[in-house]
């Protein structure tokens, strides 16, 4: 669901270059790579300590909820 957030609005973007969509791209963008990078850690990384990931994924997750305020 995500990645087809992601695909909206990337699309949206291109084909309609207004700032409202430009705020719309850099949302996508985030939140895609928000849940690659947890997928990454909990399927590929497991094994290793989660130091660097989990504070990277928590500033994007505070970045996503509070740059558009």
């Amino acid at each position: 669901m995500i990645s087809i957030l992601g695909g909206i609005a990337l699309s949206n973007y291109v084909l309609n270059n207004v700032k409202n969509n430009t705020w719309l791209l850099i949302f996508g963008l985030l939140s895609v790579t928000q849940y690659f990078i947890v997928f990454i850690e909990k399927y590929y990384l497991s094994s290793m300590a989660p130091t660097v990931f989990r504070p990277l994924v928590m500033l994007i997750n505070i970045t996503l909820h509070y740059a558009f305020l």
